[in-house]
């Protein structure tokens, strides 16, 4: 593909490529990795993905960028893009539709802005809460080893600083959660909305309602941009009694995850 090689011909030789989907990847670690990653990771999400939540498929391509380690994935973003105050595990950079890994720390942060690329297609309006909980919640995660395949968010290190919260009493009502604006959630408690969107989303999950509530709200979006009517609609409760039911599960759960 004339687009793939335009990209590799930037990076240099020792660049391996290939195309998934809406996926262009572009990778510098071994061919095993490389291999495990393209048909696990990514293709193997990618399915799931798509059999549980999302209907509408991208129209555009976005391009993977997977570097070794920190010092290529650093020198690349600089060279490229002159990006210098970046997360060590990676970032989505939207303005070229590309999603930049350190892949050297884990292939989670790749799995997160998956979810952001083909939620985009699939449910554009969605809220930074929603968002946010559903790339999160499968930045740990794993895929049924049978002919089902579904995907599963785990518990992973957003968990204890939430838990801790609920102990102190200082958790983030639900209902605050649910009416956030983009400039709200990404502000002074981002940290802490992006645990309680997660793991609101993996009680969601655990629930066997996700599935359902992602397509409700997706699907009647305007008539509850927040998904408060949609989540109540799911587990066929009001918000207060999802919130203590919420609460009573995160303190029955253990970190790290035995799963």
């Amino acid at each position: 593909m004339e687009q793939l090689e335009e990209r590799r011909k930037e990076l240099g030789d020792d660049f391996l490529s290939a195309n998934v989907g809406p996926f262009l990847i572009l990778a510098n670690c071994s061919e095993a990795e490389f291999e495990r990653i393209k048909n696990w990771t990514i293709q193997g999400c990618m399915d799931a993905f798509n059999k549980d939540f999302f209907e509408t498929k991208p129209t555009c391509k976005y391009t993977v960028y997977l570097f070794r380690d920190d010092r290529t994935y650093r020198h690349f973003a600089k060279k490229l893009w002159n990006d210098t105050d970046i997360s060590k595990f990676g970032y989505y950079k939207p303005s070229i539709k590309a999603l930049i890994m350190n892949i050297g720390t884990g292939t989670g942060t790749l799995v997160h802005e998956m979810v952001h690329a083909l939620m985009e297609a699939d449910f554009p309006d969605s809220p930074a809460w929603f968002n946010e909980g559903m790339g999160s919640l499968f930045e740990h995660c794993r895929i049924e080893e049978n002919e089902r395949g579904h995907i599963h968010g785990l518990m992973n290190w957003r968990f204890p600083a939430l838990r801790e919260a609920l102990e102190k009493g200082k958790i983030a009502p639900l209902s605050e959660v649910l009416a956030t604006s983009r400039s709200q959630f990404y502000g002074e408690r981002r940290d802490h909305y992006y645990a309680a969107s997660r793991y609101l989303c993996m009680f969601t999950q655990q629930k066997g309602l996700l599935t359902r509530f992602y397509k409700k709200f997706r699907d009647n979006y305007k008539q509850d941009p927040t998904g408060k009517k949609f989540l109540e609609e799911a587990f066929g409760k009001k918000l207060e009694e999802i919130e203590k039911d919420w609460h009573a599960w995160l303190k029955e759960q253990k970190y790290p995850s035995k799963e």
